[in-house]
């Protein structure tokens, strides 16, 4: 618990990841509507556990299609989140279906679709820069190399 980070001040923009290890705090914890804590109202999640939507918007996550998420005017709107402070971006990538479909996410866990998708959705928000990158079947597609390259050219900006 005392390497948990904790973020006092939900207007206040959120330091560096440097920052925060240089202060020996390792793990920054959120949580939604989780058994326990159902919202930042009710008693039973420790402080150091940040509320989700207190810090993060959100595209919608039920895009019954490929068309849908490729439909970026709508699939970038942002619908979760708009009372929170917006210091996190998180951009829902996955076809909502009964069961996750791993060959839909071959689909749109190519390389080309999320660095397109992560560019155009953080165009339509005013820059905001993407933290979050939902996806089903993480291991289908390059989706670890498209985060690598997204977040090493982001810490460049803040150089």
């Amino acid at each position: 618990v005392d390497r948990m980070y904790v973020h006092e001040d939900k207007i206040a923009d959120w330091p560096v990841m440097n920052e925060i290890i240089d202060k020996n705090k390792r793990i920054i914890a959120f949580q939604h509507n989780g058994p326990s804590c159902k919202n930042e109202y009710l008693i039973g999640c420790p402080s150091q556990i940040h509320y989700w939507w207190d810090y993060t918007i959100a595209t919608r996550f039920d895009f019954a299609s490929v068309d849908d998420i490729l439909d970026f005017p709508k699939s970038c709107l942002i619908h979760y989140g708009k009372g929170g402070s917006k210091s996190f971006f998180n951009l829902n990538h996955f076809i909502t279906d009964l069961i996750p479909n791993q060959s839909v996410a071959v689909a749109i866990n190519t390389e080309e679709v999320i660095k397109t998708r992560v560019s155009v959705c953080s165009e339509l928000n005013d820059g905001i820069s993407l933290n979050f990158l939902t996806v089903d079947f993480w291991n289908s597609g390059n989706i670890l190399n498209v985060v690598d390259g997204y977040n090493e050219a982001q810490s460049k900006l803040l150089r």
